[in-house]
C-alpha cells in the first residue's frame, strides 16, 4: 500500500503483518551482550509470592559498546558504539532449585554477587546487605540475553521479547 494512498478507513482495515511486529520487536530490544551497570540502581525487596523467599530487585541503567557484529561489550574499542540500555534483575540469598535440580537464576546471580564483592574487595562481604548495597552503588558488569524474538534456530518463539539478565560479574579496569 503506498502511504499517498492511505486512507483512515483503509488504515482500519488492514491487516497486522505479524512477521514485521515480531522484527520490529526484536530490534527495540538491548542487544545480546555484557553491559556495566550505571549506579546507583534502584532496589527493593519482598517476599517472592511463589517461592515464599526474600529476594531484592535491582533496576537502573546500564551501558556497552556495540561492535561490527552486533554483540555488546562493556569496553569501548574502534569502530564501536554506545549503546543505553535500562536493566531489572532479582536475586536471592535464599536458594531455590528448579525441578532438574539446578538453582534459579536469583539463586546464581546471587551467588555471582557474592564472588563479584570477593573480587573488587579481596574480601568475603560479612552480610548479605554489603553485597546487595555493591550491587546498587558500584558498576557492575551484567550479561543479558534476549529472549521471545525470531531467530534462524527458533522462526516462532513462547512468550514476551525482552531481555534477561543472566549473569553478573565484577568490573575488573
Amino acid at each position: 500500500m503506498d502511504a499517498s494512498d492511505v486512507t483512515l478507513e483503509s488504515l482500519f482495515e488492514g491487516a497486522v503483518d505479524f512477521g514485521e511486529q515480531a522484527k520490529l520487536e526484536g530490534q527495540m530490544l538491548a542487544p545480546a551482550g555484557t553491559y556495566r551497570t550505571v549506579p546507583a540502581l534502584s532496589r527493593t525487596a519482598k517476599v517472592d509470592e511463589r517461592t515464599k523467599r526474600p529476594t531484592v530487585r535491582f533496576f537502573g541503567m546500564a551501558e556497552g559498546y556495540q561492535n561490527g557484529t552486533g554483540r555488546v561489550s562493556p569496553r569501548e574499542g574502534e569502530g564501536t558504539t554506545l549503546v543505553k540500555t535500562s536493566v531489572g534483575f532479582t536475586m536471592s540469598p535464599v536458594a531455590v532449585y528448579k525441578d532438574d535440580g539446578k538453582p534459579d537464576l536469583a539463586t546464581r546471580l546471587f551467588t555471582q554477587a557474592v564472588r563479584a564483592f570477593q573480587t573488587a574487595y579481596a574480601t568475603r562481604p560479612e552480610t548479605v546487605g554489603a553485597v546487595m548495597d555493591y550491587i546498587r552503588d558500584y558498576p557492575v558488569h551484567v550479561r543479558v540475553i534476549q529472549v521471545g524474538v525470531p531467530t534462524p534456530q527458533n522462526p516462532e518463539p513462547d512468550g514476551e521479547p525482552g531481555v534477561i539478565v543472566v549473569s553478573v560479574s565484577a568490573v575488573r579496569d
